[in-house]
């Protein structure tokens, strides 16, 4: 008599959770370097942006001498036309293929307002090229930074937040030239400085950028948290630019010294802590506030932030880099010597 052994075609429950366990292992070992991988993606599109921005400025500056001013003013004393002062995202718009919307701008009473004053061009105009890919943050933040939206005749108007800033200079000065920054209750206890290449006013060119213009940031990320909100110089909008309590013509920094209200400066940061400094916790005011001069460089990319300096060229500058470096790297006109970073 012949007798037929039945194989068995299917797992025994081990044989399944020792298969189960092995794809887990496998996915816990092969997803940070997805993360990893896509991290790398976005910090490549994050770069590209930054080099689009950089050659944008250096067009700029082929056409008129100079870089555009970090933050600008209306050529207009009315009160109301000073709150539409805009920064240097403004003045690039025709460099980086917005020239449409830059043409329907009035200039001389407040670039936010198109000729006819309605509607407000720039509050509804989106820039992507303005936005890290690595943020947690939309576009818009009114939740964080809320005079960047209003409601208006029942309609929710609300302004681009900008990822990267104009770097106006450090404090201290590394030059030890006390002239050349502020410190006052104008400018909420913070330091400003203008001893960098986005001066507020007046654009500023190469041949004033003394220590040369690959050692020199022109531009830097603020694109990450503080306390996991956003904090940036956007306090109206990424686009606004000098403004003075939101009411007062001035035409000049030197009457800073003078001034007794608030002074805001959007689109620009005096630096004055290294890279994602109190990224978590334990910021002071006058290193994050939204109206503060020394809103902090952070990002969501591991380890620093990335800069365009003042010859087009896109650096990673590391969280770790020594302050007094970092400080150099953002004056103009220093004379100290840059080491590597």
């Amino acid at each position: 008599m012949v007798v037929r052994h039945r194989s068995s075609c299917g797992f025994t429950l081990v044989e399944l959770l020792v298969v189960i366990a092995i794809i887990g292992v496998l996915i816990a070992l092969l997803l940070p370097a997805v993360q990893q991988a896509r991290e790398a993606a976005r910090r490549m599109s994050c770069q590209n942006n930054l080099k689009q921005i950089g050659l944008a400025m250096q067009n700029y500056h082929d056409t008129y001498g100079r870089f555009p001013a970090g933050a600008g003013a209306t050529s207009s004393s009315v009160a109301g036309d000073q709150k539409n002062a805009s920064n240097w995202r403004v003045a690039i718009l025709p460099y980086i293929e917005q020239t449409s919307a830059y043409q329907q701008l009035d200039h001389a009473h407040g670039s936010f307002w198109a000729h006819s004053s309605t509607p407000q061009v720039l509050s509804d105009l989106r820039v992507p090229m303005f936005q890290c890919p690595s943020s947690a943050f939309e576009m818009t933040n009114r939740k964080d930074i809320s005079l960047s939206g209003r409601t208006s005749g029942g309609v929710d108007i609300d302004c681009q937040v900008m990822d990267y800033v104009g770097i106006v200079g450090a404090f201290p000065d590394p030059a030890h030239r006390d002239n050349l920054c502020t410190t006052s209750t104008a400018v909420r206890n913070g330091a400003f400085c203008e001893n960098g290449m986005m001066r507020t006013l007046k654009g500023i060119g190469l041949q004033e950028c003394l220590d040369g213009t690959s050692n020199t940031i022109l531009i830097a990320e603020q694109s990450g948290q503080v306390d996991g909100v956003e904090k940036s110089t956007n306090p109206l909008g990424g686009w606004h630019g000098w403004v003075f309590n939101h009411e007062t013509h001035y035409t000049s920094t030197t009457d800073i010294a003078t001034y007794s209200g608030e002074i805001y400066a959007s689109g620009i940061t005096t630096v004055r802590v290294v890279p994602n400094s109190f990224w978590k916790s334990g910021s002071p005011s006058n290193a994050y506030n939204q109206y503060a001069p020394n809103t902090i460089l952070n990002s969501f990319h591991p380890g620093g932030v990335q800069a365009v300096f003042a010859d087009g060229s896109v650096h990673f500058i590391p969280q770790t880099i020594d302050f007094t470096l970092l400080s150099a790297l953002s004056v103009r006109d220093d004379g100290e010597v840059i080491g590597p970073y």
